[in-house]
């Protein structure tokens, strides 16, 4: 017991240690296994998706670095700018590994040799951050 009269979460294991009771699952065991996912089948069809997500993340996660030197739409724009450059640059190196590159990798430029994953890991994330960066070039020109 506490000092306020509650049992306490800690429990004695010997010699003065102390360990936390068994922890309980957060769904039941048969809804758990109704959520199960095939993350392969994500992994295969749905990658791109993923993609986005990040690129979208990562994009807010700089402005907000970038936020305390600029306003939020430049913020935005530096935010958007440094995520499509990080995905062209992930995926040139995918690239550059996946065909043996020899440095310098200038032959990494050539994204229509990329192989059909690695463009659409780049292409659809890297038109969806460039259609929210061009929006907003033009509201602040308008």
């Amino acid at each position: 017991m506490c000092n306020h009269g509650h049992a306490s979460n800690l429990l004695p294991a010997g010699r003065g240690a102390f360990t936390l009771p068994p922890r309980r699952t957060v769904l039941p065991q048969s809804l758990a296994r109704g959520l199960a996912m095939d993350w392969s089948f994500i992994q295969q069809n749905y990658d791109w998706l993923g993609h986005m997500v990040e690129g979208l993340v990562m994009a807010i996660v700089v402005a907000a670095i970038a936020r305390p030197l600029y306003c939020w739409r430049d913020s935005l724009v530096i935010g958007l700018a440094f995520a499509i450059g990080h995905f062209h640059g992930r995926e040139k190196r995918d690239y550059e590994v996946s065909v043996h590159m020899k440095p310098p990798h200038l032959d990494g430029y050539r994204f229509w040799e990329w192989n059909w994953d690695q463009a659409t890991d780049f292409w659809p994330t890297a038109l969806l951050l460039m259609m929210l960066l061009y929006t907003l070039i033009a509201r602040r020109r308008a």
